[in-house]
């Protein structure tokens, strides 16, 4: 019996990675689903969350050698999250770059999920695997084989408990919109492109290169907020706002951490992005002190 409040992905790239470096005919298999046939794998190895500077992580990257060829293999894992935008694409530009740099001969791509998310997925990749042909295959009637293939069974459950968020029309051409003037008043601005926006998403979250890992701008549309999130504490941002001494921001406490806060007009994203100009228009201000004060006076 398993015991699992729910699982993560990281739960599956854990066993991925350990199925493929002690299990080599797990290694023989998961290889024969991307090359149609049964080819040697060799002198394996296993690397977790491997990011580009430029085109993000690769949840995992297997990696053999075949006649004296060293391969990868990225492999995007999916339970029941969205997509990012341009997700596979990224793989692509990842995988590209791994070969180009002569790190590796090949690089192959892969996306692992249940079924369902399979056929229901709009990125595209390369080659995919569903967890129920993981499952069939490390079902083979030992115990350990059955706890594992369990593993990704709850995984395939828990798929069909929380299925992808459906795409709202009016709210992706929304942020769409959002997205395409944000980058005319700030050609550096970090917003993944809308592609596909439910209907409840309400908080574009912005970057600019200067930022650190954990900083960011989120604007909360409906509620007429920009908060800037940080790992600062109330005291540190208080000290912040004193060095920046402007007026119309404040520091707010928001769950159990706190945000440096302007406030806006709100935006109503289920009507027309046009007809909020003005609205927009002080959002960006808005942001664009955000951005001056940090690069100014820093945080």
């Amino acid at each position: 019996m398993l015991m699992f409040e729910c699982i993560q992905e990281r739960d599956i790239d854990l066993l991925l990675m350990e199925e493929w470096c002690v299990n080599p005919e797990f290694a023989k298999f998961f290889v024969k689903n991307i090359f149609s046939k049964n080819i040697d794998v060799e002198d394996r190895t296993a690397f977790h969350s491997i990011t580009d500077s430029e085109h993000g992580e690769s949840d995992v990257v297997l990696v053999f050698n075949h006649l004296k060829r060293r391969v990868a293999i990225l492999v995007e894992d999916k339970i029941d999250a969205v997509a990012q935008p341009d997700q596979a694409k990224r793989y692509r530009l990842r995988a590209e770059k791994m070969k180009s740099s002569e790190q590796y001969d090949d690089v192959f791509i892969c996306i692992v999920a249940p079924q369902h998310y399979l056929e229901n997925d709009t990125e595209q990749y390369p080659h995919c695997i569903s967890y129920e042909c993981l499952a069939d295959f490390l079902a083979d009637g030992t115990s350990r084989g059955e706890y594992r293939a369990n593993i990704l069974r709850l995984g395939i459950s828990q798929e069909r408990r929380h299925p992808k968020p459906m795409k709202n029309d009016r709210v992706t051409e929304f942020w769409y919109n959002y997205y395409q003037m944000l980058k005319e008043f700030f050609p550096d601005a970090i917003m993944p492109k809308p592609k596909i926006v439910p209907s409840k998403s309400d908080w574009p979250m912005i970057r600019f290169p200067n930022f650190s890992k954990k900083m960011h701008i989120i604007h909360k549309m409906a509620q007429g907020n920009l908060d800037l999130e940080t790992e600062l504490s109330k005291s540190d941002l208080q000290n912040t706002l004193s060095k920046w001494n402007k007026q119309d921001i404040d520091v707010v406490q928001t769950g159990k951490s706190f945000v440096l806060r302007i406030k806006i007009l709100p935006l109503d994203r289920m009507q027309d992005f046009y007809s909020q100009i003005s609205s927009i228009d002080k959002a960006f201000a808005g942001i664009q002190l955000f951005r001056d004060c940090i690069n100014k006076y820093g945080i």
